[in-house]
């Protein structure tokens, strides 16, 4: 017998999705679904978690496809947005003490119902987010704490975290997760009380992961771990390679030593800071375009994109007023670390520093 709607659906109940699910559950150690992409993971929780002018906590730093989402739901006037630094929890406290009294007061329809924040920042300063210290802030208040791990596949907070019941997690399968970029897939782990509203609202919003691409899932997830450590050490070897160039200004990187949150690294991920770190250049704009270019142009496994966890090594400048304002200085550049071609890639990516 079925248990539910979602199980006889000839999608979300198909066979594969079943399987790749079980799956997920048993490395993720709580009960997971599936998503056609990591960003429709996010819509869905957000959407099944909140009400009418629900106000969100939500980390700075966050990825600007999330932020864009969660401002056009707040232009809409189906919620409002409370930014906070992942790093101070005291702003978080603050922030939910202060929309529980003008709840109570009567002056907001609704308090905080949702936090929302992500293990390593999608910004410059790459800030680490302490969970287990956010997670006790928010069970307190009862509120749902939705951590974003997409930088960091796999990664769970401890035990003792989940057995609050309030830490959902959502994470994209399409970096990290398969040998290169053939599919698209998010996923959700919940506790059960949550679980039911999110496949709900995942199942009619149509975010539910399609069976083919669950069939390739079911092939190549299970590498997921050791490409994962493959992209960090490269990553690191990048760094090292160029930090000390005379165009390189700044790095910014977890696992580095000076990093602020280096502790929280070291002790919540392993010492495993992931494959995309952050150049800050000397020539500003201009020469964040040239490296680019230069890198694209030269076929040696470099390209211009966004995404991250695939075979190829990318780049991509933070250009243009809308990424700027995320950046918060001239010349920001983020580097994606691939697993192809290490010693060449690195040699290439030298060579373009040495001609700017």
């Amino acid at each position: 017998m079925i248990a539910n709607w979602d199980d006889g659906h000839y999608v979300a109940g198909h066979p594969s999705l079943v399987e790749l699910e079980a799956k997920m559950t048993k490395m993720l150690k709580c009960p997971t679904i599936l998503t056609n992409r990591g960003m429709t993971a996010i819509i869905s929780v957000i959407l099944a978690l909140t009400e009418n002018r629900s106000t969100i906590a939500c980390s700075e730093d966050v990825y600007p496809g999330t932020r864009a989402h969660l401002q056009e739901l707040e232009e809409q006037g189906r919620i409002s947005v409370m930014f906070f630094d992942p790093t101070d929890a005291s702003q978080l406290t603050d922030i939910i003490a202060r929309q529980k009294k003008s709840f109570d007061k009567g002056q907001m329809p609704c308090p905080v119902k949702l936090v929302f924040t992500e293990t390593f920042g999608n910004a410059r300063q790459m800030r680490v987010a302490d969970v287990g210290k956010l997670a006790g802030i928010c069970a307190d208040n009862r509120i749902p704490l939705v951590v974003d791990t997409t930088f960091t596949p796999l990664w769970f907070p401890s035990t003792e975290v989940m057995e609050s019941g309030n830490v959902i997690i959502v994470g994209s399968m399409t970096k990290y997760h398969q040998d290169g970029d053939f599919a698209m897939g998010g996923y959700i782990c919940s506790p059960e009380n949550h679980l039911e509203s999110i496949r709900a609202t995942r199942f009619f919003g149509n975010c539910t992961m399609l069976p083919t691409t669950a069939d390739y899932y079911l092939k190549v997830v299970g590498g997921t771990r050791q490409r994962y450590q493959i992209h960090c050490d490269n990553a690191l070897a990048l760094i090292y390679a160029c930090r000390k160039h005379p165009a390189v200004s700044a790095v910014f990187y977890p696992d580095l030593q000076e990093h602020p949150q280096h502790a929280i690294v070291r002790r919540d991920f392993g010492g495993q800071g992931g494959g995309v770190l952050y150049l800050q250049l000397a020539g500003g704009e201009a020469a964040a375009i040239e490296l680019a270019n230069t890198l694209a142009a030269g076929r040696n496994g470099w390209n211009i994109a966004v995404s991250f966890g695939s075979r190829d090594w990318r780049v991509f400048p933070w250009i243009g007023e809308d990424l700027r304002q995320h950046a918060g200085c001239e010349g920001l550049v983020r580097i994606s670390s691939g697993r192809g071609n290490v010693l060449d890639n690195i040699e290439a990516f030298r060579g373009a520093l040495n001609s700017l």
